[in-house]
């Protein structure tokens, strides 16, 4: 593809360029990076009760069983 100067500079200015395959493939694997690494903070920023009363009243309240076991 060829375009002068002009079309060039217009281009840019508007945000209009084109980018290979490669820059595609690298951006698409760097924002999938950046979502796991989003996600991943999301869940360890998830707070998780660790008091078993707490847990067990949690699904009492709706009726689902409760299972204990030991190891």
């Amino acid at each position: 593809m060829t375009c002068n100067i002009s079309e060039y500079v217009q281009n840019c200015i508007h945000g209009v360029y084109e980018i290979s395959d490669k820059s595609r493939h690298v951006r698409e694997r760097q924002e999938k990076a950046i979502h796991e690494l989003l996600m991943k903070r999301c869940a360890a920023a998830l707070a998780v009760p660790t008091n078993d009363m707490a847990k067990q009243a949690g699904l009492r309240w709706p009726g689902e069983p409760i299972t204990l076991f030991g190891e």
